[in-house]
């Protein structure tokens, strides 16, 4: 996963894709996933690359569609494995904005 760095984010957005387009093969997707990122957990580079990953799909690549972000943030927000990621992106926005727009979002 380190070396193909690239062909695992397309390929995984893939899977995200069937996963949120096509309802009748969530579950299943989702649990391949789910395995994916297991296997990714178990070993010792697992939770930096996976973080890494993360904040990769949050930013989005050069020449990504709006359907490609979208499937990316649904990702984000379906695996438990990001959720170190979602906290510091929220982290990151809190930051910027001024305290009471912070209290209104919440």
């Amino acid at each position: 996963a380190i070396d193909c760095r690239d062909d695992f984010r397309r390929h995984f957005m893939r899977m995200g894709a069937v996963m949120v387009e096509l309802p009748m093969f969530k579950d299943y997707t989702k649990k391949a996933m789910s395995d994916v990122l297991e296997i990714c957990l178990s070993n010792d580079w697992g939770y930096g690359y996976l973080f890494e990953f993360g904040n990769n799909l949050h930013r989005g690549n050069d020449g990504e569609t709006e359907d490609d972000l979208r499937i990316a943030h649904v990702i984000l927000g379906e695996f438990s494995s990001f959720k170190d990621v979602m906290t510091m992106i929220w982290n990151e926005e809190v930051i910027q904005k001024p305290p009471e727009v912070t209290a209104k979002e919440i």
